[in-house]
């Protein structure tokens, strides 16, 4: 018996055909053809003008191919950004450089995705292709964790001192500070140490950074401590390991000098003398932790 054909086609499977599925397929089919026929276009004009040294300028082929590109579905029109705070839309399309970049052929995604990173707030980007033309950017952006002074301006810095954004000096409560030149830089190690010590951590106003080899540390209630150039994980564990000591930090006004190995000299913040106690310690140096 012969199959009777119907108006629509058969798959090869020999399952019908929504009338969706054929224009999908005229679609694709005819982007295909758009495609091969930029694609032969190019390699003819490479082949007859011999890789172009013997063409006359009459217009450029590369926006001619992109032209094509564009009309087969493969431009890049559309932008969604998502994850941003302090970070502008701007800032991240300027980054992006779309305009010369209006298909998917001409954009580099892992420059435009280094170019972001470079942005002061901008930790990481990912950047998702949605075809036909629409690129999804995803930030995430930087901590602020302390202020930096330096000089008469401040500085927003996150936790690897890389500088975030300039502030109006007084503007920003409750955040560490530090000041001297370098001390962004120096701000992550001394924060670790610092943070293993509750009693310093807690009172520590402003970190001062000193001719960039040193800090001294400026407390709430008015005491300074300053510490040496290196040593400085062992010298507060040593000063806050005795109770004895650690009134030293919490005795207002007072200026603790831990520079000199195995000695601490005290003296009153308004005082402009030398020492005015030096407490006793074990053995004639500084007593570490446990001991």
């Amino acid at each position: 018996m012969r199959r009777e054909r119907s108006g629509r086609s058969l798959a090869r499977d020999g399952s019908r055909r929504s009338p969706q599925l054929q224009s999908w397929a005229r679609v694709l089919r005819g982007r295909a053809a758009l495609v091969a026929a930029a694609i032969c276009g190019a390699l003819a004009f490479t082949t007859v003008t011999d890789g172009g040294r013997t063409a006359r300028v009459v217009s450029p082929l590369l926006p001619e191919f992109d032209a094509v590109l564009g009309l087969a579905g493969f431009g890049l029109d559309q932008v969604a950004i998502a994850g941003h705070r302090f970070t502008t839309d701007i800032d991240i399309l300027d980054a992006l450089d779309l305009p010369n970049a209006r298909t998917w052929a001409q954009f580099d995604s892992e420059q435009a995705r280094m170019r972001i990173e470079r942005l002061p707030w901008v930790a990481t980007a990912t950047l998702t292709r949605r075809y036909p033309g629409r690129l999804d950017v995803k930030v995430v952006e930087r901590k602020a964790v302390a202020v930096w002074q330096h000089g008469s301006r401040e500085t927003l810095i996150d936790i690897t001192g890389r500088n975030l954004t300039d502030i109006r000096p007084g503007t920003v409560a409750g955040l560490p500070r530090y000041q001297g030149e370098g001390a962004d830089v120096e701000a992550a190690g001394l924060a670790a140490i610092v943070a293993r010590h509750p009693e310093i951590q807690s009172r520590m106003k402003i970190a001062e950074r000193v001719a960039g080899r040193r800090w001294s540390l400026h407390l709430d209630n008015g005491t300074t401590l300053h510490l040496p150039p290196d040593r400085e994980a062992l010298v507060l564990d040593g000063l806050l390991s005795r109770t004895r000591l650690l009134r030293l930090v919490t005795e207002p006004g007072r200026v603790v000098d831990l520079r000199a190995p195995g000695r601490i000299a005290i003296r009153l913040q308004s005082s402009a003398s030398g020492p005015v106690a030096s407490p006793p310690q074990a053995g004639g140096r500084l007593v570490k932790a446990g001991e």
